[in-house]
């Protein structure tokens, strides 16, 4: 995902622009945007407790699991 947002900023020229501040933000930590940095453990304990949660409340249906996790 991060990849796909990183080309994403690359072909609008974003991260070229003096008028364009590309943050992350994650919980409370707010961090420059960088594609390659890797996820916090509280990022990743987060996202993981949520896929578990949706998968339960969806009966284990991937579409609504995933497609929830990611929007």
């Amino acid at each position: 995902m991060m990849d796909n947002i990183d080309r994403a900023y690359r072909s609008l020229r974003l991260l070229d622009d003096p008028d364009c501040e590309l943050l992350l933000i994650d919980g409370q930590q707010v961090r420059t945007f960088d594609a390659t940095l890797p996820q916090t453990d509280d990022v990743v304990g987060r996202n993981r407790l949520d896929i578990l949660m949706t998968g339960h409340r969806t009966a284990a249906d991937a579409r609504p699991t995933f497609c929830n996790a990611c929007n």
